[in-house]
C-alpha cells in the first residue's frame, strides 16, 4: 500500500482584508511568517515533495522563501484558489462568506459545490508528495469532508499552518490539523 503525503498551508498575513482587496500581497508580518515557515518544516524530509500555489499573491509569496531554500519551482494550480464569489460586492463579502460557510452543504449554490467537488477530487487523486500554498476555506474544505461535516466551516486555521494529509488509494487515511487561531479571514 502506497501512500502520500500533502501538506497544506495557508497563506501567510495578507496586508489588506479579504473584503478590501482581491488579490492581496503579503504583509511585512506575512512575508516574515514565510521566511519562518522553513525553520518549522526543517525537521521534514521534503526531497520528493512537488511545490503548488493558488494562482493568489499572497499564497505564491508565502510559497517563495521554501521554493528558493528548496531549490524547486512552485507550480500554480488554479484548484486551490479561494472560495468564488462572483457577483458579490466587496462590500458583502463578509457577510456573504458568513452565510456560506455556515450553510449546509448540500444547499451550498452550485458554483460553490463544484469549486468544493474539484478541490475533494484534486487532493484525492493526488499521486506525487505536495505542499500546497493555499486558503482558510480549500483547509476547511479538505478538513470538513475527511470529519464529515455538515458544512464548509470546521476549524479556523492560523497564517502559516501546516495541515497534513495522508493519503493511500484516492482516500484519506490521516489528517492532522494545523495550528488554529481566529483570524479575520483573508481567505
Amino acid at each position: 500500500m502506497s501512500e502520500t503525503s500533502i501538506y497544506l498551508i495557508r497563506h501567510g498575513e495578507t496586508q489588506y482584508a479579504w473584503d478590501q482587496d482581491n488579490d492581496s500581497p503579503l504583509s511585512s508580518d506575512g512575508c516574515l511568517q514565510s521566511e519562518e515557515l522553513i525553520e518549522k518544516l526543517n525537521n521534514d524530509d521534503l526531497t520528493s515533495f512537488d511545490l503548488i500555489s493558488s494562482p493568489k499573491k499572497r499564497a505564491r509569496q508565502s510559497a517563495a522563501p521554501l521554493s528558493k531554500f528548496l531549490d524547486k519551482a512552485v507550480v500554480i494550480n488554479d484548484v486551490y484558489v479561494e472560495i468564488p464569489f462572483s457577483g458579490i460586492k466587496q462590500e458583502q463579502k463578509n457577510e456573504w462568506l458568513n452565510n456560506i460557510m455556515h450553510m449546509n452543504i448540500a444547499k451550498l449554490p452550485k458554483e460553490i459545490k463544484a469549486w468544493r467537488n474539484n478541490i475533494l477530487n484534486e487532493i484525492k487523486d493526488s499521486k506525487q508528495n505536495k505542499i500546497i500554498f493555499t486558503h482558510f476555506m480549500v483547509i476547511n474544505v479538505i478538513a470538513g469532508d475527511y470529519y464529515k461535516n455538515k458544512s464548509l466551516l470546521y476549524f479556523y486555521p492560523d497564517y502559516l499552518s501546516i495541515t497534513k494529509i495522508t493519503l493511500s488509494n484516492n482516500t484519506i487515511i490521516d489528517l492532522k490539523l494545523g495550528y488554529r487561531k481566529k483570524t479575520q479571514i483573508n481567505t
